[in-house]
């Protein structure tokens, strides 16, 4: 039984179930290595990923699991911004 990340550049990242279940270990290769957020579209339904839970306890659905991840932007001041799409993509 495998979980399939889909990233924002359209790669996937395939992970067996049992890597799933360890507890915070592979939600932080997911996050950090990747280099991504915590935050995960999964079943067409938004839900933040919480890094000290496994990620197999917080999903609601049986295998297959389908995750799709994108990237979140945070600035404190988004006029400091030098590219105006950026800034006006930024909340």
């Amino acid at each position: 039984m495998t979980a399939r990340f889909r990233l924002p550049a359209g790669r996937t990242y395939n992970v067996r179930a049992s890597e799933l279940a360890r507890d915070r270990q592979h939600t932080e290769v997911v996050c950090n290595i990747l280099l991504l957020d915590n935050t995960v579209q999964a079943f067409r339904v938004n839900r933040w990923l919480d890094p000290n839970k496994p990620i197999r306890k917080q999903l609601k659905r049986g295998s297959p699991y389908n995750l799709n991840f994108r990237v979140k932007f945070f600035v404190s001041d988004p006029n400091k911004l030098q590219e105006e799409y950026t800034r006006l993509s930024c909340p």
